[in-house]
């Protein structure tokens, strides 16, 4: 089974094709970076006042959520017209009204994920309480392994749990539902529907990731690196959701993959 859809290629030129939606994206990504900023700032100034830091942590949460909303409804148009098989993105705000929606649905689908980022968080963490504060000898060995341990299957959840988050964005711009976005077996079928392809661009989401964060490292650009990610690493999930649909449906199961 073909991996993607379309060549790689088309979906990185699809990308970049609209360059004024790819700025106004980047923009909402400002506010949040500059409390982030402004949240280590202040994390000296008031040292040993955790529960104000907790509160503007908090805050901040709140904000990121906010400001990326349109950006995420954003991706979802984009993703809905590539089904079309357009070879151009549309206008940031093209189609205003259906722009709020999928910026709503983005909105519950982060507040969803989020949830389970802290919870799963919270699961891997708990071990660590139990951990002696200054081990020795063979203590201090298997201190440092578990904390490797740790740090290594944090990463691997992290990764997946990034991915599912694009498989759901996939499944609500090709149906419409959150319930179906959001439903985990849903979300684990589509996987297993097509596992060495789904595998195969984790590794490539991931990759691309790591690669454009270098572009980062200038503050400025930023924004626009972060939003591009988002919008490049969902276009190609859903590219290889779109493949696995096909062929489906060329071998007479229908026009969706069985779910």
């Amino acid at each position: 089974m073909a991996i993607f859809a379309t060549p790689l290629e088309v979906t990185l030129k699809y990308s970049l094709s609209n360059p004024l939606s790819l700025f106004i994206g980047g923009l909402f990504f400002i506010p949040p970076l500059v409390a982030y900023f402004l949240l280590i700032i202040a994390a000296e100034l008031f040292e040993g006042s955790e529960y104000l830091f907790l509160a503007m942590f908090g805050l901040l949460f709140v904000l990121i959520l906010v400001c990326v909303a349109l950006p995420g409804g954003y991706i979802i148009l984009c993703l809905r017209d590539r089904r079309t098989g357009s070879l151009r993105m549309p206008g940031f705000f093209s189609e205003p009204v259906k722009l709020l929606s999928d910026a709503f649905a983005f909105l519950v689908m982060a507040i969803v994920y989020m949830i389970c980022f802290a919870l799963m968080f919270a699961l891997l963490f708990i071990p660590i309480i139990f951990l002696p504060s200054s081990p020795t000898g063979l203590g201090f060995v298997a201190f440092i392994a578990f904390m490797f341990l740790f740090v290594a299957i944090f990463a691997i959840a992290v990764n997946v749990l990034f991915f599912t988050f694009f498989i759901s964005l996939t499944l609500y711009a090709a149906e419409g539902s959150l319930i179906s976005a959001l439903n985990p077996l849903r979300v684990v079928k589509v996987l297993v529907s097509n596992p060495l392809a789904f595998l195969v661009t984790l590794v490539l989401v991931y990759g691309i990731g790591s690669l454009l964060q270098i572009l980062a490292i200038f503050i400025i650009t930023m924004p626009w690196v972060l939003f591009f990610i988002l919008l490049i690493d969902a276009l190609i999930v859903a590219d290889v959701y779109l493949a696995t649909e096909k062929k489906a449906g060329e071998s007479g199961v229908g026009q969706q993959p069985t779910l």
